[in-house]
């Protein structure tokens, strides 16, 4: 591995912290060890940097600023790890029963603290760079969260950036995307509420049973119908439940839940309100009552052309191949809660053409990604900032 900022010994101490907060993952919001280990590193590696901790949560800035009035760049990389059984059988595979980080934030942290031992050497002369630690990615409530409190605090910022690690492209590949990164999405819970009957007398219950199933195809109707969306939508039934395990009892209570998605938020809003339309009238026609609730509510992640111009330079200059995507992501991220108030834009990282995929319960982040990750930062960095 190699940096053109950063020495094999700093190069090192990185792998290590990567190899520790492998070891170590933490639920969304659960992320305390994980917090206090990023701060304590950058403490030391960068004692006169501006540390704020307990932000939305577990979130923690690492903040850099320069004498002079400049651009306010934030850089992000998430805290939490996921409730999945690692496999991996490494020498640093997670020692918590349960929890593993098989989406490689352990990595996008090990990056944003090179950057840190930078910065500590070479801090902006004008501007600021705030190193920005989410909590809870993996729910969709961190970004929300950090947000809003960074507004209350008075803090902003003209440009953000993220990375996420891409398995399947060529290990330090940059994939950049134009416009949208990532599809606008959101769970819809739908209760169904009836009348229970003796099993050997459905017709004198109101049952949900039915009405779940003519809802579930009419959504996959409704998706599959041409010209009635601008871009992508998808509807993905997650779970059904339907009354209890009683033999002797005709359920009148279930449950539906599904995550809708869109490129674009309009199709998103539309496809919600024509969804839960069928839904109420289906429901009744069977004389059900319905209510319902919404969860993980993720905007889409609308790259800036500005910042895609940033780190394009970046990446020139670094001679790190590059390729344009040629589509949104399907998946979501909370991002999008940081778009909005600044130039943003969010790009993959290639990890490897045959590197296990992301959320496998072996998976491990690559460690020769760090050097290219941080070396991208650094060069973002000076770009702004000289």
């Amino acid at each position: 591995m190699n940096s053109q900022y950063l020495s094999p010994e700093q190069l090192w101490q990185l792998v290590q912290l990567r190899r520790n907060l492998h070891a170590h993952p933490e639920l969304p919001d659960q992320e305390v060890k994980t917090a206090q280990t990023i701060a304590d590193f950058c403490r030391k590696a960068a004692p006169r940097a501006q540390i704020f901790e307990h932000i939305g949560g577990h979130g923690l800035l690492v903040r850099f600023e320069g004498a002079k009035s400049g651009v306010n760049i934030m850089i992000r990389c998430e805290l939490d790890a996921l409730p999945i059984t690692e496999t991996s059988q490494l020498p640093h595979a997670s020692q918590n029963p349960r929890v593993a980080h098989s989406c490689g934030h352990d990595g996008h942290m090990a990056i944003l603290c090179g950057a840190a031992l930078y910065l500590a050497a070479h801090p902006p002369q004008s501007g600021s760079v705030t190193l920005l630690f989410q909590p809870a990615e993996e729910t969709g409530e961190g970004a929300r969260r950090m947000a809003s409190e960074l507004r209350s605090l008075g803090i902003s910022f003209d440009y953000a950036f993220a990375l996420h690690n891409l398995p399947g492209a060529p290990l330090g590949e940059v994939i950049w995307y134009p416009e949208t990164y990532a599809a606008a999405s959101h769970g819809l819970e739908v209760e169904f509420l009836g009348k229970t009957a003796h099993a050997s007398e459905p017709h004198n219950a109101i049952t949900p049973t039915f009405a779940v199933m003519e809802t579930i195809q009419a959504w996959m109707e409704l998706i599959k119908t041409p010209g009635l969306f601008s871009d992508f939508v998808l509807i993905t039934i997650i779970n059904v439940e339907i009354g209890e395990i009683a033999y002797g009892t005709t359920p009148g209570h279930g449950f539906l839940r599904a995550t809708f998605r869109g490129n674009k938020q309009e199709d998103l809003d539309k496809l919600h309100q024509m969804a839960t339309t069928h839904m109420e009238q289906i429901a009744a026609t069977h004389g059900l009552k319905t209510t319902f609730k919404l969860h993980d509510i993720f905007p889409a992640t609308v790259n800036h052309p500005e910042a895609n111009k940033v780190i394009l330079s970046a990446v020139h200059e670094l001679g790190l191949p590059v390729k344009q995507a040629v589509a949104p992501l399907a998946g979501s991220d909370d991002f999008a809660f940081f778009t909005t108030h600044a130039k943003a834009t969010f790009i993959d990282l290639g990890a490897g053409l045959q590197h296990l995929p992301i959320h496998d319960s072996a998976y491990d982040f690559p460690d020769a990604l760090i050097p290219v990750g941080t070396d991208l930062w650094i060069t973002l960095i000076k770009i702004l900032t000289k």
